[in-house]
C-alpha cells in the first residue's frame, strides 16, 4: 500500500457503504547580533563526515524552542531571540507524514543545547527567520537530519556552500531506507469491495478500484466520493466518504489523485439507506 493510501487508512473519517451513494535564507546575523559582539568559534566537524561549514567563525546561542525538522527558536548572546531555518534542506510539516518524526530528530540533536550558527550568504529568508549551519555537541545538524533521512535536501541559491554534500548524503540514505525513504507498510489483509456489504459494523480493510469520483463542494461538509468496483448510480458499489475538513491532509484533490487507481482503505462500514 502506498504511503498516501495508507493516510486514507489512519487520519481519516472514512464512511464505508456498500449499497448507496451517501455513502529558508538569508546574510550573516543582523547588526543586533553582530554589535553585541558574541562569542566566536570555529565551525566543529559533523558525524556525517562535513568539513567546516565556514572559514568564518560563527555565532554562539541557546536554543529555546525546537518549532519542527528544520526550524528552531534561539537565544542570542545580546538577550534578543531568533527563529532559524537550517540552509538546504526541508522537513515535512507537523501535520503531513513524517514531520513529527522529523521534529523529534531535531529536538534530539538540538534541545535546549548551545548551538553554532554559521551563515552561508544570505542573512534572512521571505518570512524573515534566520538562514544558517547549526552545529552541536561536534554535529553538522543539518547533514545529520538528511544522513538519518529526516529531511531532504534542497537547494535554492546563493546558499550552496553543502549543496553538493545535502545531496550525496541524501542519496546514502535513499539507498538504506532510512526515515522518509523506508519502504512503504504492505497492505494489511483485507477483502475485495464486493464482499463489503457482509462486515457491516466492523473495522475492516477495503481494496478495489476507484470507478468514479465527485467532489460535492456545495454539499454540507463538503464530502468527496471515491466508488470501488462500480461507480454510481449503480447500487453494488462500495463508497468511501472523506470529508472536506480533510481534504488538505492529501497531495492534491482526492478526486483526481485517486482516480483510476486500485486503493485499499480502513474503517467501519455502515450501510447507508439500504
Amino acid at each position: 500500500m502506498s504511503r498516501f493510501s495508507a493516510l486514507i487508512a489512519v487520519s481519516l473519517l472514512v464512511i464505508l457503504c456498500a449499497t448507496a451513494a451517501g455513502c529558508g535564507k538569508g546574510e550573516p546575523l543582523g547588526p543586533a547580533a553582530d554589535d553585541a559582539a558574541p562569542e566566536e568559534s570555529q565551525t566543529p566537524h559533523s558525524t556525517a563526515e562535513s568539513p567546516p561549514a565556514s572559514d568564518r567563525p560563527g555565532t554562539i546561542a541557546r536554543v529555546v524552542k525546537v518549532t519542527d525538522g528544520d526550524t528552531i527558536r534561539v537565544l542570542l548572546p545580546d538577550g534578543s531571540e531568533e527563529a532559524v531555518r537550517y540552509i538546504g534542506i526541508n522537513t515535512p510539516e507537523l501535520d503531513q507524514p513524517f514531520g513529527r518524526e522529523a521534529r523529534e530528530a531535531n529536538a534530539s540533536l538540538v534541545e535546549g543545547k548551545q548551538v553554532l550558527l554559521v551563515r552561508d550568504v544570505s542573512e534572512r529568508d521571505p518570512y524573515g527567520r534566520l538562514l544558517r549551519y547549526v552545529y552541536a555537541d561536534e554535529v553538522f545538524v543539518n547533514a545529520e537530519l538528511v544522513r538519518r533521512g529526516f529531511a531532504q535536501a534542497a537547494t535554492y541559491p546563493p546558499d550552496v556552500a553543502h549543496a553538493d554534500e545535502f545531496l550525496e548524503l541524501q542519496r546514502q540514505a535513499q539507498a538504506e531506507g532510512a526515515g522518509l525513504w523506508a519502504p512503504a507498510p504492505q497492505a494489511p489483509p483485507g477483502i475485495p469491495w464486493d464482499q463489503a456489504a457482509s462486515h457491516a459494523g466492523k473495522t475492516v480493510t477495503v481494496h478495489g478500484p476507484v470507478a468514479g469520483t465527485k467532489y460535492a463542494s456545495s454539499s454540507k461538509g463538503k464530502p468527496t466520493f471515491l466508488n470501488l468496483g462500480t461507480d454510481y448510480p449503480d447500487p453494488r458499489r462500495f463508497t468511501v466518504v472523506i470529508w472536506g475538513q480533510y481534504r488538505s491532509n492529501f497531495p492534491s484533490a482526492p478526486e483526481t489523485f485517486y482516480r483510476g487507481k486500485t486503493i485499499a482503505v480502513t474503517g467501519v462500514i455502515e450501510i447507508y439507506k439500504g
